[in-house]
């Protein structure tokens, strides 16, 4: 339960960082921002993806942790290779998911199904240094134009 909340809280921290770095604002700032306000991400070093065979950018950012966000429609296949450590086994959160991931230490891929939207956190060998977190969302139902 003290490992649930404090992922919980991790992920809730690292939205509201997106948040701010991505809009170059704060809560009660003004929320016009400016190009030179905000932060570019950089490709993360940690990981690659692919959902459903299509390569698909994961970001590091200043929170020692890559990220991966994207749009949901269907069940997707998720597969995650580890650029940097060898994989021993792999923790994905929330538990309650019970998305069981399947990993190949001979290439360091974990391979899985999302099936509905959710937020992921991916945790190698049972370390959350520099875990990996995935936002699958919904689709937008009031797109602004």
């Amino acid at each position: 339960m003290k490992t649930c909340h404090r992922i919980t809280s991790r992920l809730l921290s690292l939205t509201i960082l997106l948040s701010v770095y991505l809009t170059g604002t704060a809560f009660g700032q003004n929320s016009h921002s400016t190009r030179e306000n905000a932060v570019s991400f950089s490709p993360s070093p940690d990981f690659s993806i692919t959902i459903d065979r299509k390569n698909v950018l994961v970001y590091s950012s200043p929170i020692p942790a890559s990220f991966c966000s994207f749009t949901l429609i269907k069940p997707v296949e998720i597969k995650i290779k580890s650029l940097t450590r060898d994989i021993k086994w792999v923790d994905l959160r929330p538990l309650s998911s019970g998305i069981k991931p399947v990993f190949k230490d001979s290439d360091s891929t974990i391979t899985f199904i999302i099936s509905k939207p959710g937020q992921f956190s991916i945790e190698l060998n049972g370390s959350l240094k520099t875990p990996l977190w995935l936002f699958a969302n919904a689709p937008e139902k009031n797109q602004r134009i």
